[in-house]
């Protein structure tokens, strides 16, 4: 059985983190298995390149792609192109693909025609598959009409133009093409709207994310001690926030919400921000008396999971996800989140979510005003975690992907 692995990234996102952890997992599989797993991502950015392969190097390709598709509003450059053929001999030789994000400047399309025939699994972490363009098409309502009149063209990935039906249309066609295609999401919140926005998938299985549950894990006193004193964070008594995301500044991860939540405390917090935060510091309040404290991009995860486990509250502001892997990682690390009640948080945080019925400032304002008044238990730190590793670990989520390829290779 060999598997090949496509992605746009190995490592930076939650998309890339799953498909690096299936792959990985893959690849320690014992040599009678008979298994064989190869990785191939639309970038490299300097990711681990063992097992790892990379239809372009460098950021000059992407950029260039990028600008074809804002100027046109299609993948049809010459690179972009170039990428398709790249991947013929990989997709030739696997017995089974596994897909997750097509979009990303890497390939094009059409690619899709090599694997009409060929056994496919395709992850979807976004609703990228639903729409003309956009990944999140958030309260719009365009995809119903086959994306026929954009409101939002600066949304990712943006483009100049207004109408996307003609994407839209070449789109559903290749995906009708694929004979042997298994569609996969992280959340039964997902498929339902997925099903909202007129795609039809029959045979759709959910298999949610998993989580490192050996890397996010709750630590003790003189651990935490010692990363406080690691990242020099003062010794003032004050609430630890943290919060991460990609893109810091990504409106959807709801920054905005939690600044001005910020402005209205009286007493002084410390926030932690993990992640990529150009353009975020213009979103912060002017208020002094609080302490930020700007990482950026973390590629270690036990470095994520330092922050997270000294932090008393994780707040997630997002205002639209599939699944949430931050949400788990924070739990895992035994520090419950703070999250607006989206339905797929309350699917996978159940009863250890902090949820804030309305998404407004008041209301983030007033829960988090609430929570800092109590401390979490060492006791119901590591029951958080028990309940991530009891459904959310990596390797049920890896056992059932492989599971699934198995069912798939027997037809």
């Amino acid at each position: 059985m060999k598997i090949l692995t496509i992605n746009t990234h190995s490592t930076r996102g939650g998309a890339a983190r799953v498909a690096g952890t299936i792959h990985n997992f893959l690849m320690r599989r014992p040599l009678s298995e008979g298994i064989s797993s190869e990785m191939v991502t639309g970038w490299g950015d300097n990711e681990p390149a063992a097992h790892r392969a990379a239809v372009f190097n460098g950021q000059a390709s992407k950029y260039i792609n990028a600008a074809w598709f804002r100027l046109h509003g299609s993948d049809g450059g010459m690179l972009i192109r170039r990428a398709g053929t790249r991947l013929a001999k990989e997709v030739e030789d696997a017995d089974l693909v596994h897909i997750h994000n097509l979009h990303g400047y890497y390939v094009a399309l059409d690619f899709l025609k090599l694997l009409e025939d060929k056994p496919v699994v395709w992850t979807l972490h976004d609703f990228w598959i639903a729409t003309g363009r956009c990944a999140f098409p958030i309260d719009c309502t365009g995809p119903l009409d086959q994306c026929a009149r954009c409101p939002d063209r600066a949304k990712y990935p943006a483009a100049i133009r207004r109408s996307f039906r003609t994407q839209y249309m070449n789109k559903m066609a290749l995906i009708s093409r694929l004979k042997k295609l298994t569609i996969t999401c992280p959340s039964h919140t997902f498929s339902g709207e997925l099903a909202r926005y007129g795609l039809d998938i029959a045979g759709l299985r959910v298999i949610y994310n998993g989580v490192d549950t050996a890397v996010f894990k709750p630590g003790n006193d003189r651990e935490y001690d010692s990363i406080r004193a690691d990242i020099r964070l003062p010794d003032t008594g004050r609430p630890v926030l943290a919060f991460a995301a990609n893109q810091v500044a990504d409106p959807r991860k709801g920054l905005y919400y939690l600044a001005q939540a910020m402005d209205r405390l009286e007493d002084p917090v410390t926030l932690i921000i993990i992640g990529e935060h150009k353009g975020a510091r213009r979103l912060l309040p002017v208020n002094t008396k609080h302490t930020v404290i700007f990482t950026g991009f973390l590629q270690d995860k036990l470095r994520v999971a330092d922050l997270l486990k000294i932090s008393d509250y994780f707040i997630n502001p997002s205002i639209a996800e599939t699944f949430g892997m931050i949400n788990l990682e924070s739990l895992s690390c035994g520090t419950r989140p703070i999250v607006f009640a989206l339905p797929v948080f309350r699917e996978t945080l159940s009863d250890w979510g902090i949820f804030v019925d309305k998404a407004e400032t008041p209301s983030l304002t007033a829960k988090i005003k609430e929570c800092i008044a109590d401390k979490t238990t060492n006791e119901m730190r590591f029951l958080a975690h028990k309940y991530v590793c009891d459904k959310f670990s990596e390797d049920i989520m890896c056992s059932n992907y492989l599971n699934l390829y198995k069912e798939i290779l027997k037809q």
